[in-house]
């Protein structure tokens, strides 16, 4: 069933750099920035908004920092506190003079508390002090002094583990260096207000090496945790175990291990380089998805690795849209509670042309993950340039029967603009103990959606329509050749696959056919009863892949071989092609791609890869 997404739009009095839904109530979004230090004239704040109505965005509260010191670079929701109140932690660095002195205060708590009615349906209507505060608590300092001569270090990253469920008091949380001379990531917990007292160790990183993000996750084993963290060309991983607590350690040094490592640039190819990590997301303790951007802003795509020790291997790629020359921001909700039971996750990517672009990934427990597939796309959502993407915490929702859930995505931008996305949610089935599974709904269908169905359905009424008028031709003494001749120069009946989103694009049973949707049709190839069609897969220089579509399986020959006849070194090429365009997993296996037809351009990519 299709849904549409409401919009909500509030434009604020200062620059936002951080932003934060409350885990445990996602009608309450924080943000957070400002001038930073001197005489812009802009103060730095941070701002408590009610997002519930989906038609305005409502100010429930605000704080104004010093205009002395920097604005707020990072900011988080530490957890609740009673019924009424959170404590939130920011990233805010000391004035100048402070840090060369070496006393950089970065890490700041603030308690926030609400409004005392609620369920008020018109928040606008309360003064500001009936709608909340917010006070600030403590500040300290977490890093490692700086051996630099002028101390420029800010907390580029602030990131806590997931809340699983309501009532969640201890978080593991981890802040990361910007600008320093030795990268450092700070571990520590949150389990009281005292942030310096609950320091777990330090990750040091290689001189000149920048922690670009941070993740955590619940280990399996021992109620520990994982800390991963990427730099440009790095994905490393820390385990933090828990041993009668959390031992105290605040100088002591994690052990970190290197899993992965983007490849280094081909030798033979002039001008080529490496790709860089922007962002990474844990999906569960084996899977993480990586932001991955091409060099001199080419494009952008996501990486799910897979780990096991020491050993990362990439199992599924996906560019993003084309106009992404770079992605900014990454951030991933479960819209399920763990790994036992089938649930989906929903991924947002944010790109310097201001575009937010939707995922939606499914993982079962037989079969682990799914494909990765396009949602939508959101352009234009701020008038410059976009700093931080956010999607509130999936907890299952008390929606009466009739009503809709909803999952929030929430964006903030330098032209001090605030954006939030009412993303519709379908029941899809009962799940643990009952319990209603959801997945993200459907978007309407577009005319282009609804034009390239009517071309499919075309083709196809043709394909069947020429394979009666084969049979009626052999036993009427009809040219075989002449009827085939027919089918190859009607207009247009072969649909061409791009890898392009229309906006918003439609799900697999309402858009044109994917590569992978055809393999997986059961109505393609030559190998099985009953297959109508004989689908021959090709891919240009960009590798854009696409489609033809023929009635006899001799003009299926002429413009490409059957799987089973390419060789070994075409095969790997096909292989790696199509598991870049995200349209085959090598869990599926070959099964699918047997019988299916492929271009001549199968021997370039196979001769590129076999060298």
């Amino acid at each position: 069933m299709a849904s549409t997404v409401d919009i909500a739009k509030t434009k604020l009095t200062y620059p936002l750099f951080s932003a934060d839904f409350d885990p445990e109530d996602d009608r309450y979004l924080l943000v957070g920035g400002g001038g930073g230090e001197g005489k812009t004239g802009v103060g730095n704040r941070i701002t408590l908004l009610d997002i519930r109505a989906h038609g305005q965005i409502s100010e429930l509260a605000e704080i104004e920092l010093s205009r002395d010191e920097d604005s707020v670079t990072s900011l988080a929701y530490a957890g609740r506190v009673g019924s009424n109140s959170a404590i939130a932690l920011a990233g805010i660095n000391s004035s100048a003079v402070a840090q060369q002195a070496g006393q950089n205060e970065h890490l700041r708590s603030f308690r926030v508390t609400y409004p005392a009615d609620e369920e008020s349906d018109e928040p606008a209507r309360k003064s500001m002090s009936e709608k909340g505060s917010i006070q600030q608590l403590l500040q300290t300092s977490l890093f490692s002094p700086s051996s630099a001569t002028k101390k420029e270090t800010y907390q580029r990253v602030l990131r806590l583990s997931p809340v699983r469920k309501r009532g969640t008091r201890s978080r593991l949380g981890a802040i990361a260096t910007g600008l320093a001379p030795e990268g450092e990531i700070v571990v520590f917990e949150t389990s009281s207000d005292s942030i310096v007292d609950n320091v777990r160790g330090r990750i040091t990183l290689k001189k000149g090496q920048e922690a670009a993000d941070v993740d955590i996750i619940e280990s399996k084993k021992d109620g520990g945790y994982l800390v991963g963290y990427c730099t440009d060309y790095e994905f490393s991983i820390c385990e933090v175990v828990e041993q009668d607590g959390f031992a105290r350690r605040p100088s002591s040094e994690l052990e970190s291990r290197y899993v992965y490592t983007t490849p280094h640039a081909d030798a033979f190819s002039p001008g080529t380089s490496r790709p860089t990590f922007r962002a990474l997301r844990f999906l569960t303790p084996s899977l993480v998805l990586l932001l991955s951007n091409k060099h001199g802003r080419s494009g952008a795509e996501l990486v799910v690795l897979q780990y096991d020790k020491n050993l990362g291997e990439v199992i599924l790629r996906k560019r993003l849209h084309s106009s992404m020359k770079a992605g900014i921001g990454l951030e991933v909700t479960r819209l399920g509670s763990d790994d036992d039971h089938p649930s989906q996750f929903v991924i947002a990517v944010a790109g310097q042309d201001i575009s937010i672009e939707l995922f939606t990934l499914n993982h079962t427990p037989s079969k682990g993950l799914g494909k990765l597939h396009h949602h939508a796309i959101y352009r234009k959502v701020h008038p410059l340039q976009m700093t931080k993407v956010c999607l509130s915490n999936f907890l299952s929702p008390a929606v009466e029967s009739g009503n809709t859930a909803y999952l929030r995505l929430a964006s903030v931008s330098m032209g001090n603009t605030v954006a939030v996305h009412h993303l519709p949610l379908n029941r899809v089935s009962a799940g643990a103990a009952g319990k209603p599974r959801y997945a993200l709904a459907n978007p309407p269908a577009s005319s282009k959606v609804k034009l390239s169905l009517v071309s499919i359905v075309l083709a196809i009424l043709i394909a069947l329509l020429s394979r009666f008028l084969l049979g009626s031709s052999t036993q009427t003494g009809t040219s075989p050749d002449h009827a085939g001749a027919i089918i190859e120069k009607a207009p247009s009946p072969s649909p061409v696959v791009q890898d392009s989103v229309v906006e918003p694009l439609a799900p697999d049973h309402a858009a044109p056919p994917s590569v992978g949707h055809l393999l997986r049709s059961g109505v393609v190839g030559g190998g099985g009863d009953g297959q109508i069609q004989h689908v021959v897969i090709t891919s240009d220089s960009t590798g854009l892949l696409g489609t033809r579509v023929h009635a006899k399986e001799e003009s299926a020959r002429k413009e490409g071989q059957k799987w089973e006849d390419l060789q070994e070194h075409e095969k790997e090429g096909w292989k790696r092609r199509l598991i870049e365009a995200g349209e085959w997993a090598a869990e599926e296996g070959e099964t699918v791609l047997k019988g299916v037809f492929f271009g001549q351009l199968a021997e370039a990519v196979g001769h590129a890869v076999g060298g």
